[in-house]
């Protein structure tokens, strides 16, 4: 059965490494060759591989036929407004608009209006069940991710709306190092997004709310007030959108933040904690007296000692599922519970299967239940952990024996915990290229200090909540108390200077081939000396690689995906320029910590040597202010005043930066041209002197005019690639500027279906009619530009010698059908 199941898992992987998904016929044929294969004994084993491509495949058509199944043109959908009918499927995330943030008696506030239920405004995130569109039944609902500014109305889980909303496909930001909301929804089967149009026909079809929403509103009016609450909100439903920044960057920085996202760790905590409670209950309280007839109490006694594990253990399942629930079955939390369902099923029937055998089937019926998962990174990092868990009790079981059972239990919590803090590391670093040394200190405490504390008295809580307020207060407060103990300590750690160290992509390979030499040493046997040779030959490798190979002469620039504005960075010798640093919006979201800062980690870049600032429209300067607050910058440029530049983009602001020229082409003081905003956009030629790029900023045809006139004598604006001045607006791209431009490639940076459905029309047919190849941050994701020596083609002394690449991340850096 092993080996089974090895192959279904491989042949999911496998299925993943498609460039687009297939259609339906590909999926009859896996299936009818792994169906062939279990015909053969021989053949048995192999006919998992083909099953497994089958299914992930079939989810995948499954995800992209949905329109087709519900007779939808997808063109007129998204185009156009609808009426729609559904059901809200989770906890909205909740920004309440009315309340002022330096309110230190906020939760107070909050309390009172719910309890009075006081009318005023909000902003909500949820999911959304469509079952009707313009009051047409659909065959097969569709799961939309909508949002609802300035809305007057109460939305809850498992209310019933008639509302108008505007949808847009799935789509998401596409750069290195960034959240890919797009993989997101997928994983979570959301096949639309969109928002909703406040009107006077929107309304609640039904008032009927979920249990687990009744419970989520009841608990806002008891929990304590103070920072911590929202923790506590966290561990009892999952929900986690009311965390503040403050307090998830002390949980960053301590890389503590697993504790609050209910997964397999709290399931199992929660399972075992009930599992033992029941036994000792059974076993030493007579529970004969709690029945009315005396004449009873030996048929009772005979049953409950008969039963007592199995009653354990429909206990155990009962109170998990129960968590699960509260947690909104999660993908994390059905993933435990599969995984505690095999284990005590496993138990109750007799069976001793290998603990390799049970981790195969949960992986089995995981992917069964939830295909997509296999693209989640919580899916690998969950077994992952499990069997690091699993590794460290065969390899270190000797240490788990003693005469104490304290000691012994104390023994193997810290040898389970530090091979979990040492061994996760690389993984931990991945999420915000950042690397904790108070780590291992922070959850050696934090883990067993929750894990028998506030995880447990959360539940408590929510579970006696129904039947007393005082009680559950009691436990809310109780569960403050201990949380507010770790907290002192974490903060502390948090605030050493030295807590976090900046890691780019580069040092997390090394860092894994460091942690795996170790691995290979402890749980392997494996002698030194081959490790020695090993990891010798794995840094070589590494080094020629990622350094040797980073020619001096080598440049890139890569245009970021930051939907409708600009965002550029110039690269060489791992120091960087940044041109534009694309939107800010009111709600707190911006493209620098969405975009800008996660790609820059990625790159191991952490100072800016310069920072050019096109012009001050919100999409090219909104996140300046951000990211001054967050990056060290050495100088700024900008050509408006209000930006309050180091220096000011002029012709006479052209300089040399690492043997490239960036030469500022617009605005000048001879030419004393005055036009709207966007014709003050700094324009600059970054050239090595063989290939070039140009950078347009919002120029209109009025600056390009101007341009190609007095640029006219000497080829100043010929150039392989350009960004296309404003994004590919009408107003801009002249056929004379393209002529005098000559490029190889233009790259637009525009946003998804964008209201001014930029780039026009017009515009990519003169490009089109140039031969001039295209790319779409919209369409492509971030576009990386990249400037090489042509090694197969060198010619000794010849600084012209060079090839350009243009790569899209998707198609080009990240070219799976899921990401798609």
């Amino acid at each position: 059965m092993d080996g089974w199941l090895i192959t279904f898992f491989i042949g999911a992987i496998l299925s993943l490494f498609m460039a687009i998904v297939p259609e339906f016929f590909y999926v009859i044929f896996f299936t009818g060759l792994g169906l062939a294969c279990l015909l053969y004994q021989k053949t048995r084993t192999i006919s998992g591989l083909f099953l497994g491509i089958a299914w992930i495949l079939y989810s995948g058509v499954q995800y992209q036929q949905v329109w087709q199944k519900n007779n939808i043109d997808v063109n007129t959908l998204f185009n156009s407004t609808h009426f729609v009918t559904g059901k809200v499927k989770t906890i909205p995330a909740t920004i309440e608009l009315d309340l002022p943030i330096e309110d230190k008696n906020k939760e107070q506030l909050f309390k009172n209006k719910v309890k009075n239920k006081i009318k005023y405004k909000r902003n909500y995130k949820f999911n959304f069940e469509i079952t009707h569109i313009d009051h047409q039944v659909l065959p097969t609902p569709l799961i939309t991710r909508l949002s609802w500014n300035k809305s007057s109305k109460l939305i809850q889980q498992g209310n019933e709306w008639f509302l108008k909303v505007k949808l847009k496909p799935p789509h998401g930001f596409a750069n290195r190092g960034g959240f890919n909301y797009q993989m997101w929804l997928r994983q979570n089967n959301i096949v639309a997004t969109g928002y909703v149009i406040n009107h006077k026909h929107n309304e609640r079809v039904n008032n009927k709310n979920s249990y687990r929403q009744q419970l989520y509103s009841h608990s806002l009016t008891l929990l304590p007030p103070g920072q911590l609450s929202s923790l506590l909100t966290a561990l009892s439903f999952g929900e986690r959108s009311t965390i503040d920044q403050a307090t998830w960057l002390v949980l960053n920085k301590t890389n503590t933040q697993h504790l609050i996202a209910i997964s397999g760790l709290h399931l199992g905590l929660i399972a075992t904690g009930s599992f033992l409670i029941i036994s000792f209950l059974i076993k030493y309280i007579p529970l004969r007296y709690f029945f009315k007839s005396s004449l009873q109490s030996p048929n009772v006694d005979l049953l409950l000692s008969k039963n007592s594990k199995l009653i354990a253990v429909l206990f155990s399942c009962l109170i998990a599922f129960y968590y699960a629930y509260l947690a909104g079955f999660s993908l994390p939390t059905v993933r435990a519970l599969v995984m505690l369902l095999f284990f005590w099923g496993f138990r109750m029937i007799g069976v001793k299967p290998r603990l390799l055998t049970w981790l195969f089937l949960t992986v089995f019926i995981v992917l069964l239940l939830t295909p997509m998962s296999l693209i989640s990174g919580s899916f690998w990092l969950s077994f992952y952990a499990v069997s690091l868990i699993l590794l460290t009790v065969w390899r270190f079981q000797q240490s788990f024996t003693g005469k104490s059972k304290l000691i012994t239990w104390l023994k193997s919590l810290f040898w389970v915990q530090l091979s979990l803090s040492i061994f996760m590391l690389p993984i931990s670093m991945l999420f915000n290229y950042q690397l904790s040394l108070v780590s291992i200190a922070a959850n050696l405490i934090a883990v067993p200090l929750m894990s028998f504390t506030s995880i447990p008295l959360c539940l408590l809580a929510v579970l006696v909540m129904p039947f007393s307020d005082l009680s559950s207060l009691f436990l809310y407060q109780l569960a403050s108390f201990t949380t507010e103990i770790l907290w002192h300590w974490l903060v502390i750690l948090s605030e050493q200077p030295w807590a976090l160290v900046n890691v780019s992509f580069s040092h997390i390979l090394v860092g894994s081939i460091i942690i795996s030499i170790i691995g290979g040493s402890r749980f392997l046997s494996v002698k030194w000396k081959y490790l020695s040779v090993i990891s010798f030959f794995c840094l070589v490798v590494f080094y020629y690689i990622h350094f040797f190979n980073n020619q001096n002469r080598d440049w890139k620039v890569t245009v970021l995906d930051v939907g409708q504005g600009l965002s550029i960075v110039v690269e060489k010798n791992n120091k960087a320029i940044l041109y534009d640093t694309g939107a800010s919006y009111p709600s707190g979201f911006n493209m620098v910590e969405a975009a800008i800062l996660p790609y820059l980690k990625y790159q191991g870049i952490h100072t800016l040597d310069k920072v050019i600032i096109s012009h001050s429209d919100n999409d090219h300067a909104g996140g300046l202010n951000k990211l001054k607050e967050l990056l060290n910058i050495k100088k700024v440029i900008a050509s408006d005043p209000v930006l309050k530049g180091d220096e000011k983009c002029t012709k006479d602001g052209s300089f040399i930066w690492q043997d490239l020229s960036f030469s500022v082409l617009w605005p000048s003081n001879e030419m004393n041209y005055v036009g709207d905003e966007n014709d003050h956009s700094c324009v600059i030629k970054i050239s090595d002197g063989s290939k070039s790029v140009l950078l347009t900023g919002d120029i209109s045809t009025r600056v390009e005019k101007l341009l190609v006139a007095n640029f006219e004598v000497l080829p100043v604006l010929n150039s392989d690639v350009i960004i296309a001045p404003h994004h590919g607006s009408n107003t801009s791209s002249s056929q004379a500027f393209i002529e005098a431009v000559s490029p190889r490639y233009v790259v637009y940076s525009s946003g998804f279906m964008n209201r001014w459905n930029m780039p026009s029309t017009l515009v990519q047919k003169r490009y089109d009619e140039k031969g001039v190849l295209a790319f779409n941050t919209a369409e492509h994701g971030m576009v990386e530009i990249k400037v090489q020596l042509d090694k197969f083609n060198e010619v000794p002394h010849n600084s012209n010698n060079k090839r350009i690449t243009v790569t899209p991340y998707k198609r080009g850096i990240y070219p799976f059908w899921f990401a798609q």
